[in-house]
């Protein structure tokens, strides 16, 4: 039988958890990977002594996107697998559809283009009805980056729909995303994607987005 005592244990390990989930994504905005990935796997550890299956996938998620900005994309791969098959056992689509898309950008990272164009596809599938704005621009900056590929002035075009939409909602994050993917597409093919990086870094920097001082 459970005490006042453990519920208020309980309910502090999942403030705790939360704080630290919060903290982990403020740190990874500044450009504290080390930070971020401290943060992220001790709300991780909570929330899986606290059972809670849903919560800790969100910090596996979190800790796929650090892996991939630190460019260990098979540890970013297994991660957002591991949340990805939580977020759909649980009919989460919209964490689903994250978890999937940060995976298909470690596939492709690793060369496997047709895997990582299948998860995208998924992620795709999960968000049709969608109305969090969120999750559909991170699915869709990924989805460019994949189709970036085959069709890179498509690709082009739709990183510029998603960044102008990131302005106009403002939510700087998903605009250097967007920014940060445009000038990956444009850099093997001219002069703009070292322009679009300078141009990126600068920006980002004056506003204390430090991640984006380095191309992933």
């Amino acid at each position: 039988m459970r005490t006042p005592e453990i519920d208020r244990r309980l309910k502090n390990s999942r403030s705790i958890a939360y704080s630290l989930y919060f903290l982990g994504e403020l740190a990874l905005i500044q450009g504290d990977m080390a930070g971020a990935q401290r943060q992220h796997q001790e709300a991780l550890e909570l929330r899986t002594q606290l059972g809670e299956k849903g919560t800790a996938a969100e910090s596996r998620a979190a800790l796929a996107v650090i892996a991939l900005e630190q460019k260990r994309a098979a540890d970013a791969e297994s991660l957002a697998r591991e949340a990805a098959i939580v977020f759909e056992e649980q009919r989460a689509a919209n964490n689903e559809a994250s978890a999937r898309s940060t995976m298909a950008l470690a596939m492709l990272a690793q060369g496997k283009r047709d895997m990582a164009r299948r998860e995208i596809d998924r992620a795709r599938a999960l968000l049709r009805n969608t109305q969090r704005a969120l999750a559909r621009m991170w699915v869709s900056i990924a989805a460019a980056q994949v189709d970036g590929l085959s069709s890179p002035a498509a690709a082009i075009r739709e990183l510029e729909s998603i960044r102008s939409e990131a302005v106009k909602r403002a939510i700087p994050r998903y605009e250097f995303e967007a920014r940060r993917a445009l000038a990956g597409i444009e850099s093997p093919r001219s002069s703009n994607g070292a322009a679009r990086l300078a141009s990126l870094q600068k920006d980002a920097r004056e506003r204390g987005f430090l991640l984006y001082n380095s191309s992933r």
